[in-house]
């Protein structure tokens, strides 16, 4: 029932340019992410060829300790992807006031319904 009142929500329509550029970008990430998973498992499988070399030491642990070339992740994503990701974030202000607006439709609607409810009880039950 109330759902007559609420606004519906504004959906901007998008031209077929708008939604290759998103798709490109999409793909740009995704064979970035590839591109890091790829390092990750040629980078473990060197690991793993070092942690079987530590096992035949006797009393070290696997995986104890891991060559200094392998400190840090490797960087192997493309820089570009870099700024990517901004325009896919939601705008959390528009949302925001979206809910407020709605949340005071509820409280007036509500608040008039109660005042209605009360006059027809003290109308109703006066005499």
């Amino acid at each position: 029932m109330l759902s007559f009142f609420l606004p519906l929500p504004t959906i901007a329509p998008r031209s077929v340019k708008d939604r290759l550029e998103e798709l490109k970008a999409q793909r740009r990430l995704v064979q970035s992410h590839l591109a890091w998973i790829d390092a990750e498992i040629r980078r473990e499988k060197i690991l793993a060829g070092s942690r079987s070399i530590q096992l035949s030491k006797p009393g070290e642990a696997a995986g104890t300790s891991r060559p200094a070339e392998f400190a840090r992740a490797p960087t192997d994503a493309p820089k570009e992807s870099a700024g990517m990701t901004e325009n896919l974030e939601i705008d959390h202000g528009a949302i925001r006031s979206e809910v407020r607006r709605g949340c005071l439709l509820y409280l007036a609607t509500g608040t008039v319904l109660a005042l209605i409810v009360g006059a027809l009880v003290y109308i109703l039950y006066r005499s």
